[in-house]
């Protein structure tokens, strides 16, 4: 007599957890059998396949909800370590000084200016000139300035050395108080899931260089930070600067760099291209939000 043909029933009890989603998966996907008769047929091992998919729905939702507790508890934390907002009243508001200029008529402690103009008009040199300026402490095309030194974010691969070189040689003053980065990261702030707003990459590394620029200075006794310049506004801005939304982030990381050094002001290189109606005057590029965001 012939040997009795034997079934293998392995196959199923051994294929991994991964393999019965897969396989059942796609099964559930393109729908059930359906016999020559009309009747539905379920897949075989479409009970287990059922409790792997509960199992993995439960995990999945139990990970997000676990990043959303570690997520509230970062901003709880974040909030407890500001310091609390009082508000005071308007004859002590009348009190407070007024930002002092940093440059006469253009730049101000803890404020943003934006300086825009076409491409190729010298934007870059004359931000080098008024912070050459600013870093020796002499006055800047009529205008007075507070000594201090100047951070100068560089987000274009100008060659900042030469231009230097050519200050130095023109004014016969030393830039060694002009501390200059090329940055690639963007200053624009990432969005969380929950709509908030993370610090950037950027951020953190313009951050970190300025507490620690700033601390180095104190440490050997000379003039604080006074002035920061961004050089350029498209190439350290993340999105659309046609966006009000992306503008108003970019404009609040930059005023979240002056919290750590309050006797500095900001200036921000940007291109103007639109054209103001029919005076055809041209105007910043992007976003009305620029004049409406800045100082």
């Amino acid at each position: 007599m012939g040997d009795t043909p034997q079934t293998d029933t392995s196959t199923q009890s051994d294929a991994s957890d991964e393999d019965i989603l897969r396989q059942f998966g796609e099964t559930a996907a393109a729908g059930p059998k359906v016999s020559e008769d009309g009747d539905s047929t379920p897949p075989d091992g479409k009970s287990r396949y059922e409790r792997l998919l509960k199992r993995e729905t439960e995990r999945t939702r139990a990970q997000a909800e676990a990043r959303r507790i570690v997520a509230q508890e970062e901003l709880e934390r974040s909030l407890e370590s500001r310091p609390r907002i009082t508000l005071v009243n308007g004859n002590e508001t009348k009190k407070r000084p007024y930002p002092r200029a940093v440059v006469e008529g253009m730049v101000w402690e803890r404020f943003v200016t934006l300086l825009a103009a076409e491409s190729g008009t010298g934007k870059s040199f004359l931000m080098l000139s008024a912070a050459g300026a600013v870093a020796y402490g002499v006055p800047w095309c009529g205008r007075s300035v507070e000594q201090g030194a100047v951070v100068y974010l560089s987000y274009e691969g100008d060659a900042l050395g030469l231009r230097l070189q050519a200050l130095e040689k023109d004014t016969g003053r030393p830039v060694d108080q002009i501390y200059l980065e090329h940055f690639r990261s963007p200053l624009s702030p990432a969005v969380s899931r929950d709509g908030g707003e993370i610090a950037s990459i950027g951020e953190w590394q313009a951050q970190d260089a300025i507490i620690t620029l700033r601390d180095e200075l104190e440490t050997r006794g000379l003039p604080p930070i006074r002035l920061i310049v961004v050089d350029t506004v498209r190439m350290s801005l993340a999105g659309s600067e046609d966006s009000s939304e992306n503008v108003s982030s970019y404009v609040r990381a930059i005023r979240r760099l002056l919290e750590h050094i309050p006797k500095a002001g900001a200036v921000l290189v940007h291109h103007a291209g639109w054209q103001d109606g029919e005076s055809k005057r041209k105007r910043e590029r992007g976003s009305s939000a620029w004049r409406g965001n800045v100082d």
